[in-house]
């Protein structure tokens, strides 16, 4: 068990002293992160106190095990609550300097746009990857590559004059010689025998190390753990007890559906509160005159119609009328008008605070974008108890790509009623190949969302399987029991008679009773509870857009779509690099035959050197379950050729259906041309197994009571 673990579980026991260790590790980062923001050095502090306030508040919501995992929720979440920070004090923009930076890359940072800025921070400063920054700031995955690329050389280019004499490099060579592989002998050769390139190059080093340098300049001058820690309550100690019925089980799982996109969820001690929204208050819909709750501004008018809720999601309609040419948004559901990544687009107002509420999803209704739905997860709300009467406040500054400011304040009454969830009790179990079982229990459905409740383990005969092969691998290589223990992973659709997939909106797994962690492999492979939740629309597979609206009374099945598992595999073939034909390996593993390998040698083509071609060649026991193995090139500890470079094929490798080619175990490519040469023969080694079902005979599960 890893270091902050250890420490969240002293914290969560009321140990406020265990905060400290985390405070120390990521104040100097988030300062940093605040700073060239806010460029207030004043404020920076402030808000970086208010931050590690806000994630100790927030840490029952930390579910995995690893350090990687805990500083990425961490990162994540801090970095969310900034945002909202910035949002709701509508602060502008501030171009002011930052004292003890280079002044010549802090006046270039500051006129640069501001979502690239933050682009910039989240890469530069806690190492996000861009797939990261786009959830973040609402940018594309390719707008944030391409400023995380272009940006510095942009910064050259302004900062390191030309050089126009022939036959001198430009300034892009020197840059992509310094930042990339690109040419590398040519540059070399011309930089060995021209002293004012040599130079140039210095000086593109000397801009480069400063960029570096600026996002790691302004550390504080001492640590604010002082003020954090003054200002946290300890948690008290709490044993988490069953629910006393599974409807309160059911509601509970629902009511946290949401927390997978937004990277925290309610800790335990929550659920029955949470839960208690819904018993009192069931499901509702409040409607009201066209023209009640509207927003107008640049011609623009944005207006909502109406609300439902249920403890799956809850739906606001909207409609926007504009005789103005509007531009679209990308979304995960499809194109919208308003921009849903936009931290504070929505919150809910109590008389005492204003809580801030992502909006997970938006769908519209009609091709013109005009109306739609938002779909917001009220019930999660971190130690809030919906009252009888509260207010959503809905502020938008852009609407179909034009700034102006739409705000309407919504006044929501709950109707006292009984609970008018359609439930169906499913009671399946999927038997796959006496090693995996999916357990299908209940089908919840409302007019705001559905959801699958379902379990899956290892059988009994695969888990005795694991432990044994376990046990062997620690007596004979000395690995950990919990190390890279087997992980299944399952796709389920929701699908009509016809085949049509409902939207799937997110899985989250329930927090599981504590299991001692001792030496036993049993505590490393439980019973995984699932819970899956579905748009009521369904979606076009090519696009990802929806298609239609589920209509009531519509029979759907549940189809199990894919089961995985994979695990440490930790096994070496020795390869001869010269032509063969079928040059026998005959190795066994775990029902999986490694047969022969084959070397073809293939002459250059336009886009390939001359290379030779190596296939893994072996067979399976079942043609219903398939092994699959990840390789790397070289051996265990280290051993050479870690010289020689190959070209795997991982995109059609590894994107080919498993059940298409199945003895087609491993393909690559080794260039001749080597720097060092080839080697004579080298070591392949397959670091781990991963395990796939055939699943598409299955017969489909309903839905539904006959």
């Amino acid at each position: 068990m890893n270091e902050w673990k250890d420490h969240i579980n002293e914290i969560l026991n009321g140990s406020i002293n265990d905060y400290e260790p985390i405070i120390i590790f990521h104040e100097e980062k988030l300062h940093q992160f605040i700073l060239l923001l806010v460029r207030d050095e004043k404020l920076a502090k402030e808000w970086t106190v208010n931050t590690l306030e806000y994630v100790y508040k927030v840490l029952p919501s930390f579910k995995k095990q690893s350090r990687e995992d805990f500083d990425n929720w961490f990162i994540l979440t801090a970095v969310a609550f900034i945002f909202n920070q910035l949002e709701s004090i509508k602060r502008p923009h501030n171009t002011k300097e930052v004292s003890g930076t280079n002044r010549e890359i802090d006046r270039y940072f500051i006129q640069l746009p501001i979502h690239t800025q933050q682009a910039l921070l989240l890469a530069r400063i806690f190492n996000l990857s861009p797939q990261s920054i786009s959830l973040l700031i609402g940018s594309s995955v390719e707008e944030i590559k391409q400023s995380l690329f272009s940006i510095p050389e942009e910064l050259v280019q302004k900062q390191l004059p030309e050089n126009h004499e022939s036959p001198c490099l430009d300034n892009n060579s020197l840059y992509l010689y310094v930042t990339s592989s690109d040419q590398i002998e040519e540059t070399e050769d011309h930089l060995e025998f021209c002293p004012t390139c040599r130079e140039r190059l210095q000086q593109l080093k000397r801009i480069l190390n400063g960029w570096n340098a600026y996002f790691n300049s302004h550390g504080l001058s001492e640590s604010l753990k002082t003020e954090v820690l003054e200002k946290l309550d300890p948690y008290k100690r709490q044993k988490v007890k069953k629910p006393l019925s599974y409807q309160l089980i059911s509601v509970a799982f629902v009511l946290v559906i949401g927390a997978l996109l937004i990277n925290t969820m309610p800790h335990l001690s929550n659920w029955k509160t949470l839960a208690g929204n819904y018993l009192s208050h069931g499901e509702f819909y409040n409607v009201w005159d066209k023209g009640t709750y509207i927003a107008t501004d640049r011609e623009i008018s944005f207006e909502i119609t109406g609300m439902e809720m249920s403890p799956i999601l809850t739906r606001v309609d909207f409609e926007i009328n504009s005789e103005r040419e509007l531009v679209e948004n990308q979304s995960p559901t499809g194109s919208q008008l308003i921009d849903i990544s936009k931290p504070g687009l929505v919150s809910l107002k109590t008389k005492e605070e204003l809580y801030p509420i992502r909006v997970i999803s938006a769908i519209s209704k009609n091709d013109e974008l005009t109306k739609g739905s938002f779909y917001l997860d009220l019930n999660r709300i971190e130690d809030l108890v919906l009252p009888e009467e509260f207010e959503l406040v809905f502020n938008s500054t852009r609407v179909g790509g034009v700034l102006g400011q739409w705000e309407i304040t919504l006044p929501v009454q709950y109707q006292n009623g009984l609970v008018s969830m359609e439930e169906t009790e499913l009671g399946q179990t999927v038997n796959l190949n006496d090693k995996v079982k999916i357990d299908l229990e209940n089908f919840l459905h409302s007019e705001t969302g559905s959801l699958l409740d379902f379990s899956y383990e290892f059988t009994y005969q695969e888990k005795d399987r694991i432990i044994k092969r376990y046990e062997e691998l620690r007596r004979k290589e000395g690995y950990g029991y919990f190390w890279n223990h087997p992980q299944i992973t399952t796709d389920i659709k929701v699908e009509n008679e016809a085949g049509e997939e409902l939207l799937f909106h997110s899985t989250y797994n329930p927090p599981q009773d504590n299991v001692p962690l001792d030496n036993k492999v049993e505590s490393a492979i439980p019973t995984i509870e699932t819970v899956n939740l579905y748009h009521n629309y369904f979606v076009d597979l090519a696009t990802g857009n929806t298609t239609r609206a589920l209509e009531k009374g519509e029979k759907l099945y549940a189809r199990i779509n894919e089961v995985t598992y994979s695990e440490f595999a930790g096994f070496e073939l020795s390869i001869d690099l010269k032509e063969a034909e079928r040059t026998p390996i005959n190795k066994e593993y775990e029902g999986t035959s490694i047969d022969y390998y084959t070397i073809k040698r293939l002459e250059a083509d336009q886009d390939n050197p001359e290379r030779y071609e190596v296939k893994i060649i072996g067979s399976h026991e079942s043609d219903t379950f398939i092994t699959r193995f990840q390789w790397f090139l070289g051996s265990f500890d280290g051993n050479p050729p870690d010289h020689v470079s190959f070209q795997a094929n991982w995109e059609d490798f590894y994107e080919t259906p498993v059940f298409q080619d199945p003895n087609t175990l491993y393909h690559f490519e080794i260039p001749l041309n080597q720097p060092l040469g080839l080697p004579e023969s080298f070591t392949l080694t397959a670091y781990e197994a991963s395990y796939h079902f055939r699943v598409e005979n299955l017969e489909r599960i309903p839905l539904f009571r006959e």
